[in-house]
């Protein structure tokens, strides 16, 4: 009952401030007026003079949407078309011009008439503001290694539903890979290459706040940490893939305003696999059987001649495919006045997926506001709450994805029978040449199982800020608490038919509840003290996670209607899992930083942390940072001139620690319960007379050694601004290395111990590459303006140290299981010298010709190499020489890593009309193909197959080799680089059209009045691919190992933006 009481009195509270907050929009006198010490002013009516003229740049063309400003008041208005503006003001008011890429100026307004103004250009981007860890700065005094996304307005127009899509293809060393078409899905995202063989996610903060969602409309800037130097200010809460800041719009000062942003639009599925027809089923699986010495049972025959079977041809693919809509919508209403002001915005995200029944809904409001309480003190609020509904489906496993499913269901069936039931093989042909196999009625997964997931998080976010009690002197306290819900049912119907039934039905029921919350308090003082400026913060946090788990299984359901799914109605529990644990960190950090005359630049960091999940005696850690930087231009002795603009060099080293690999509940000792054969009426046998009792065991080994994974990274780059301010350079090398990873221990750990092998350190990375960005910017007449851009980055990953030797002397090899399709399909070795997941497969040499050729591939000794070969098996390489095709032959073959990203962008703008392109790619990755394990391999099973396998039946080709019911040759069992091909791509990411209605807008007198804007702009996302890859799509996530996923869809789309 106390409970209730308290949860009902924080929804009443949480109502009651949010009603607050919502009056104050509508009444901001009102509210701030029941203060006490607040007051509000209007615009004082008298001494008005009207003031009008143009704003131009250098070569005296007009500028566009400039911002003429009545400083001190909400008064003010943009240019036109022609760079004029008209703006009634008060004698004695100071004017401010500004405009993107234009210094800013101010004018005092003395009397009545004409005030034109000419803006100079900004000397460079360098001199853009930049946010950096725990605070900003002038992206000229940078000297770590720090990109920013420039064009975050018009990526928010395309349909991206999150950040990692909208960071693809803008920044040199940020590899974004998407994990196939699934709606809402996010990509993986590396940064200046893998260092932890498990994996790493760079950490996303949202205006200081790690991890808080955010509404994608609501974004500013973008910056990502690239280097060590740069991320270490946020220690072991970086890991070692980087840090990317988020900001966001804030509440400002100003007339409430409000402010649409709309994406509508639709996507089709590319590329995709077709299986074959009927009648070319029968002509393949005649010609496997034939090639195993056998003929096809007469039962396919009797089927070919049915009425109805035999007629029927249902594309299946055709059939879980669909071209999906999807739609996105912001709202925000903003104002308020210096002393309050909030903006509240809401967006609601709905996105179909391109497969039947998949889909991603999403809401997310988000409240904040200021208030300035005393001339020096003022307190910031942000809540926001963030709701995910996702039903999605499997399409990388080999028994039961959706894709695969398509493929290899006969043709010769139905979707649904007349009954309602889902279409099958009739029984009565069930028993010719298992024809059915275990394949399952791609719709029946789509339709009948489902895998529904809901997520909530709330955050509450509450600043405290002391703004410059002595000059240059600022404090900020910061408290966050978060919680996130999470809840996920999985249903899998009964399945009786032929093929592969299921004949228990079951229901899989999980949640958890995140709870955090994270206190900060930082304190940074700033001056100039004539040619030197300097700059110091100290900051400390505190933080604490938990984690409550639970899940369950329950099987035996007599009804299967969706009012009877309840774990009430089942009959059989499996496997109930109850967890909990926290985790706590503490952090004490410290930086410095100072430059002189605009020359000279240094800054040094120390992060201190505890966390609580590792031993006692190696809870601590420290990460220290220093950059270094000199701008040559503005040494006295550099002559001006019209070439060389900025000429800037960086050098930065830095050091990170990584706990990702580490669960938060490792220094817990985890108790599980195993039940043999899933089933819970057998335990552990105990005592005598056969008594069966359920036990606990430890389940993991703990390490008491186990310390930080640190990654140490050295960075040195060159910035330079050329000819006249159009051309902006960026050149950076950088040498990662990580020490301490941290894996599993898979060597001389017995398996007869009774509990899974402890976390180690073992081992050490190596990335080192170039990176390279440039962007001319340039007007041709009043009218046009243009820019052109790219990108490139090379990366080179090594496994530099693998451990202590074995016993023999040898270097021991990391090796990584992967089953598919029931077979042990393991490509991948990790070995010292080579990258991370390498290749580790048999060499080919094309196929043989005939079977003579096939014949005389023999050893020294004159004993066939391939004894089974015919004409078009594959021609396997004894590599080592020793007379047979065995282990010793295999060997590493490159990895799934790119050698080479890249991305070309241009566009140019006429008046109101803009046009804009990107092309994104990259290079030298290998992709392991297992699609062609079950769509091309006849030895599987008699299911349907890829159309692509007819290529077979023409003679031998290397792309299809000889197909056989026996696969006598174990063309497609062997693990061999018959499977690896190129994933080298150049996609045409994004191309869009844009046009301004606002002056048609402004012919409206209340839109006029407060200078509104509309802006239509039409896309296409993923128009076209170039590669030479002959899977479904060659963005393959994870470490290249293509097992049908999710294919990346085109996109077309219509954004809107009105303001008023």
């Amino acid at each position: 009952m106390e409970k209730e009481r308290t949860t009902r009195g924080c929804k009443y509270c949480i109502i009651s401030i949010t009603a607050l907050f919502g009056l104050s929009f509508l009444f901001p006198t009102v509210v701030m007026g029941s203060i006490p010490n607040i007051t509000t002013t209007g615009i004082v009516q008298q001494n008005k003079v009207s003031i009008a003229g143009r704003v131009v740049d250098s070569n005296g063309d007009p500028i566009t949407n400039a911002t003429v400003r009545e400083l001190g008041t909400h008064n003010g208005t943009i240019t036109d078309l022609n760079g004029d503006y008209k703006l009634s003001v008060t004698i004695g008011a100071t004017l401010q011009f500004s405009s993107i890429g234009y210094k800013t100026l101010t004018y005092t307004v003395k009397k009545s008439g004409a005030v034109n103004c000419t803006l100079e250009e900004d000397a460079s981007l360098l001199n853009e503001i930049v946010a950096i860890g725990y605070g900003k700065a002038k992206k000229g005094d940078l000297s770590a290694a720090v990109a920013t996304v420039d064009n975050v307005d018009k990526l928010q127009k395309r349909p991206v539903s999150n950040v990692s899509q909208m960071l693809q293809g803008q920044i040199p060393g940020v590899s974004v890979v998407a994990n196939g078409g699934h709606p809402g899905s996010e990509p993986t995202i590396t940064i200046r290459g893998m260092g932890s063989p498990n994996g790493e996610t760079p950490l996303y903060v949202v205006d200081g706040v790690p991890g808080a969602p955010f509404n994608m409309s609501d974004v500013v800037s973008i910056t990502v940490l690239k280097d060590a130097a740069s991320a270490a200010i946020y220690g072991a809460y970086a890991g070692s893939a980087g840090v990317i800041l988020v900001t966001t719009k804030q509440a400002t000062a100003g007339k409430p305003s409000v402010e649409y942003n709309g994406v509508f639009g639709f996507s089709t599925a590319q590329n995709l696999p077709q299986s074959l027809s009927w009648e070319d089923e029968m002509r393949v699986r005649a010609y496997s059987y034939q090639q195993a010495g056998s003929t096809l049972p007469a039962g396919w025959n009797v089927i070919s001649k049915d009425p109805v079977y035999g007629k029927t041809n249902t594309d299946w693919i055709k059939q879980i495919f669909r071209t999906a809509a999807f739609n996105r919508h912001n709202i925000a209403i903003s104002g308020g006045n210096e002393e309050f002001s909030n903006r509240l915005s809401l967006e609601i995200n709905n996105a179909d997926g391109t497969l039947v029944n998949t889909y991603n809904r999403q809401v997310t409001a988000r409240l904040n506001s200021m208030w300035k309480i005393a001339k020096f003190l003022r307190i910031r609020e942000d809540l926001s709450w963030k709701d995910r509904k996702v039903h999605d489906v499997n399409t990388t496993s080999a028994e039961s994805g959706v894709i695969l499913a398509a493929l290899m269901f006969p043709r010769n069936t139905f979707p649904y029978e007349g009954n309602g039931y889902m279409g099958t093989v009739p029984k009565a042909y069930a028993e010719y040449a298992n024809i059915h196999g275990d394949a399952i009625n791609p719709m029946r997964i789509l339709e009948a199982a489902y895998d529904n997931n809901h997520a909530s998080t709330f955050t509450s976010t509450t600043f405290l800020d002391i703004v410059q009690p002595i000059t240059g002197l600022n404090f900020t306290s910061r408290f966050t608490w978060m919680q996130t819900n999470y809840m996920q049912r999985y249903w899998r119907p009964q399945r009786t038919e032929i093929g592969k039934p299921n004949l228990t039905n079951e229901l899989y029921y999980s949640n958890y509840r995140e709870p955090q919350w994270d206190w900060e308090n930082t304190l940074t003082y700033d001056r100039i003290f004539g040619k030197h400026t300097m700059g110091l913060m100290a900051s400390t946090t505190a933080s604490q996670y938990s984690y409550r788990f639970n899940d369950a299984t329950m099987r035996g359901f007599e009804n299967e209607i969706n009012s009877m799914m309840y774990f009430a109605n089942g009959t059989q529990v499996i496997n109930p899992n109850d967890k909990y644990y926290k985790d706590r960190n503490v952090s004490y950090v410290a930086r410095g930083a100072y430059s002189f005359a605009d020359r000279y630049f240094v800054t040094a960091s120390l992060r201190r942390d505890y966390a609580s999940r590792l031993p006692k005696g190696k809870k601590y850690g420290d990460f220290p940072s220093v950059t270094a930087a000199w701008k040559l231009t503005s040494e006295p002795w550099f002559k001006k001139n019209s070439i060389l603009n900025v000429l800037k060099l960086r050098a930065s080293w830095g050091k990170i620690g990584n706990l990702g690999s580490i669960g938060y509940g490792y220094g817990v000792a985890t108790l599980s319960t195993r039940y043999p054969n899933d089933s819970p009426d057998v335990g552990s046998q105990i005592g005598i007379d056969n008594r069966i009792m359920a036990g606990v065991y430890l389940a993991n080994a703990f390490n008491r050694n186990l310390t930080w994974e640190t990654s140490e990274q050295t960075d040195f780059g060159v910035d330079a601004v050329l000819f006249n301010n159009h051309l902006h350079l960026s050149i950076d090398y950088f040498n990662k290395n990580t020490r301490n990873l941290i894996k599993t221990q898979d060597v001389n750990w017995p398996t007869t111990i009774g509990i899974s092998a402890p976390l180690i350190n073992d081992g050490e990375v190596n990335n080192r590459g170039v990176e390279i960005s440039a962007m001319w910017k340039d007007k041709i007449g009043r009218n046009v303006s243009y820019y052109v851009g790219g990108n490139i980055a090379t990366l080179r990953n090594r496994l530099t140290n693998i451990g202590a030797a074995n016993p023999d002397g040898s270097k021991p090899v990391w090796t990584y299981e992967r089953t598919y399709r029931y077979k042990d399909l393991t490509p991948y070795r990790s070995a010292e010298g080579k990258p991370l997941y390498s290749y580790y497969l048999l060499r080919t040499d094309g196929v043989f010709k005939t079977d003579e050729e096939a014949a005389a591939y023999v050893n020294a000794n004159g004993k066939r190499l391939q004894p089974k070969a015919k004409a078009g098996d594959l021609k396997f390489v004894d590599v080592d020489n020793d007379g047979e095709i065995g282990e010793g032959d295999y060997e590493f073959r490159g990895n799934a890593m790119p050698k080479l990203t890249y991305a070309f962008s241009a566009g140019f703008s006429y008046k109101k009309f803009s046009f804009d392109f990107m092309l994104q790619g990259s290079y030298g990755a290998k992709l392991f193909n297992a699609y062609k394990y079950t769509t091309l391999n006849e030895a599987v099973g008699s299911f349907n197959r890829s159309d692509k396998i007819l290529q077979a039946l023409d003679g031998p080709t290397y792309a299809v080799p000889r197909i056989s019911m026996t696969d006598d040759n174990d063309n497609f069992g062997r693990i061999s680089d018959w499977y690896l091909e190129s994933g080298s791509y150049l996609r045409m990411k994004n191309i869009s059209i844009s046009y301004s209605f606002t002056d048609l807008l402004r012919k409206i007198a209340f839109f006029n009045s407060r200078q509104s804007t509309l802006d239509l702009t039409l896309s296409c996302d993923n128009l076209f691919t170039i590669t030479p890859y002959t899977g479904i799509d060659p963005e393959v996530g994870s470490v290249g190992f293509d097992c049908g996923q999710y294919p990346v869809s085109r996109t077309v789309s219509l954004a809107v933006k009105i303001k008023f």
